[in-house]
Formats: structure tokens, C-alpha cells, sequence
């Protein structure tokens, strides 16, 4: 490719960039140079700031931190969606039944159940807890709340952990039942269910509540504890992994395979009556069988979003690297597209950032968030 331009350069950067191309050496020397001026002037006028500061009544400088701020919250333009995805049906298994612009965050794993769709609604001066209608996706109830790190629901209370605590909250109207102080923060946080009890894998420590009225009956560390399924305590050893009952402490079984991954945006998934679904070595996705330790089968990645199981189908299903929906058979790991989501047109948002997505299931739908474009799709599943 000729690089050589035929008219002159509007910008100085278009005539570094030429010297790069046709003479490295030289035109490396002249960016670095422009880099080192523009450097040496951003020192300057940060040296000379104190001095300026001192010479501007305080009223003045009051003023243009409140102007600053406003700005921020209110009159600058909030970053859109950078992109747009478009449905494509593989098998006609799924379809769309409504679909929505929301700025959610991956980050806080939404829940679902019959009752709604709980996710961690993002907002530029508020944020907050919202249940969705599954039918219609139409907002039940609020509740306004930051810093939420995981949603997880059972029959009579939906859960919320943050980096300091958990609350539990009524499923039909959002009122506060309990709320329970679990650490200082700056930790990865991981809360499974395991009834009747919601154990926190809470940085090196494990705290374990009561679900009921949120009770704290252990703060412990956490040592070499993986991960904790209904009755059965994983454990990394120094050999692999091993197994021992929950209640007893009873040895269930020794492997020699090695530990799997515990990530807060995709923690390992029960799948009843003795199966673990994991992420092993970063990208393959795993079938432990509770009862041996043994793998199953194993699906290789990259993933996007989270596992969520569909035991009415004996389904798994994840969003792969392609954008596209793959329903993983339970028993043998086989793997399914049944719709993918390319994108077919470019947002307006910054591309500089990493995107959240996530599913979560209710009955016969499925609920698909695309954090790049902010689309929110429930589909139904046939």
C-alpha cells in the first residue's frame, strides 16, 4: 500500500504518521519528540496551578467546581450504546417476545423466577434494584440501591450482597426484610445459596447467614474451601481437589483434576440432583459430578456471559465469544446454536470499555442482556 500523500497535511499528526510509514527511524524520533513538548507543557501548567489558584477569589473557584460538577451530573452527554445487534433464529426454537434499552451492569448476575426478573438497574445519579414482569418486562417495584455485586432469589425473599453486605428483600413488593454487615469491602464477593443457609465467599474469608432473618453464624477463613453445593464442600488441595459433607465434615471423594475457576461474573451453577457446572482453566466449561468427583464433560470457550439451566429441556445455556446463544446438553455436553446476534450496525458510546453480558431463565424464557448495545431480549424458548 503507497502511503505517500498527494496533498498537503491538514493536521501535524497526519505528517507524523506519513514519517512513521516511509522513514521509521526518523519518524519515531519526531513522535516522541511532539510527545516530549506536549509533556513538558502539561508540567508547566500543572507547576503554575497552585500559584493560580492562590491569586483566584474563593468564590470563584467555588464556582467552577459547582459548574464542574453539574456538568458532570446533569449537562454532559451520557456515553450511548456502541453497537446493535440483530436477531437470527438458527433452529426456530427461540423467540423474541419483547425487547428493551436498558443500562444494566454484568457485573451484579441478575436473578429470575417466576414472580420477575431482578437485575441491578445503572443510572448516572441513582442506581437501583428493579423487578421486571417476565411476561411484558414492565417494572413492579424499585428500590433504590448501590454498589450490588449479586442478586439470588429462593421462595420467599430476594437477596442482594454488595461489598459490605447483604440484604434480603419481599419478592412481591421489594420491602426490606433483613440486613446483615458482612466485611469493610475492596474484596471479591461470591454468594451461593445453599438452604437454608447463604454462604459468601467474601475475599479469604467464608460468612455463612441464615436466609430467614439473616443471622450470621460463621465468619471464618476461608482456606482452601472452593465452593459449596447443597450439602457437598469442594476443596482445593494440595494434589487436586476433594470433597467432604457439609454438615459431618465426612471425606467424599479425593481428585486428582485440577481446581476449577470461582469468578463473581460467572460463579459455578447447580444442576440437580448431582451435578456442578464450572469454568476449568479460564475457558472450558465443565461437568463435575458431585458424587465422584469425576468430569463428566467439558465444552471449550471463549464465553461471554454466565451458564444458566434449563432442567425442563436438561439444557445449559451461554453466550459464546461469536454471539451466538449455544444450548449445551446437560448429560453429554453436546453443543447447539439455536440464535445468534451479530452486530449489524455500529452506537454512538465509547468502544474503550468492556461490556457485560448475562443471562438469566424463568419457566420458558430466557433473558439475554448485550451490555454493548444495551438491548435487554426475553426469548421464548419452544
Amino acid at each position: 500500500m503507497n502511503c505517500r500523500p498527494t496533498t498537503r497535511w491538514s493536521r501535524p499528526g497526519q505528517l507524523r504518521l506519513w514519517l512513521i510509514q516511509e522513514y521509521p527511524r526518523a519518524g519515531r524520533a519526531a513522535h516522541l519528540e511532539a510527545v516530549r513538548r506536549r509533556q513538558n507543557t502539561m508540567l508547566q501548567s500543572l507547576r503554575s496551578l497552585p500559584s493560580r489558584l492562590r491569586r483566584t477569589p474563593g468564590y470563584v473557584v467555588l464556582f467552577l467546581l459547582a459548574a464542574g460538577a453539574l456538568y458532570e451530573l446533569v449537562l454532559k452527554p451520557e456515553p450511548g450504546p456502541t453497537s446493535h445487534h440483530r436477531f437470527v433464529a438458527s433452529d426456530g426454537s427461540a423467540v423474541i417476545e419483547w425487547e428493551q434499552s436498558r443500562r444494566f451492569t454484568g457485573y451484579a448476575l441478575p436473578t429470575a423466577d417466576d414472580r420477575a426478573v431482578y437485575v441491578y438497574d445503572v443510572g448516572r445519579s441513582s442506581s437501583q434494584l428493579t423487578a421486571l414482569d417476565p411476561s411484558n418486562g414492565q417494572t413492579v417495584w424499585t428500590v433504590g440501591r448501590s454498589g450490588i455485586r449479586r442478586i439470588l432469589t429462593n421462595a420467599i425473599s430476594v437477596f442482594v450482597a454488595t461489598a459490605t453486605s447483604v440484604t434480603a428483600y419481599d419478592p412481591t413488593n421489594g420491602y426490606e426484610q433483613w440486613s446483615t454487615a458482612i466485611g469493610a469491602g475492596h474484596v471479591k464477593v461470591v454468594p451461593a445459596l445453599s438452604e437454608p443457609t447463604l454462604l459468601i465467599f467474601y475475599g479469604g474469608s467464608v460468612v455463612e447467614l441464615l436466609t430467614t432473618n439473616g443471622l450470621k453464624l460463621q465468619d471464618q477463613p476461608r482456606g482452601g474451601l472452593l465452593w459449596v453445593a447443597g450439602q457437598v464442600e469442594i476443596h482445593e488441595g494440595p494434589q487436586g481437589m476433594f470433597a467432604r459433607d457439609h454438615m459431618t465434615g465426612e471425606l467424599l471423594w479425593r481428585s486428582y483434576l485440577t481446581p476449577f475457576d470461582v469468578y463473581e461474573t460467572s460463579p459455578p451453577v447447580d444442576v440437580p440432583p448431582t451435578g456442578l457446572l464450572v469454568h476449568h482453566q479460564m475457558e472450558d466449561l465443565c461437568m463435575l459430578d458431585l458424587r465422584s468427583g469425576n468430569v463428566n464433560w467439558c465444552t471449550s470457550g471463549p464465553f461471554l456471559s454466565n451458564a444458566v439451566i434449563d432442567l425442563t429441556r436438561s439444557r445449559a445455556y451461554v453466550l459464546d465469544s461469536g454471539f451466538d446463544l449455544v444450548a449445551l446438553d446437560i448429560s453429554t455436553g453436546a453443543a447447539e446454536i439455536i440464535s445468534s446476534f451479530p452486530i449489524d450496525s455500529p452506537g454512538t458510546g465509547p468502544t474503550n470499555m468492556l461490556y457485560e453480558y448475562w443471562l438469566a431463565t424463568s419457566g420458558d424464557r430466557l433473558f439475554l442482556y448485550l451490555g454493548d448495545s444495551w438491548q435487554l431480549l426475553a426469548l421464548s424458548i419452544r
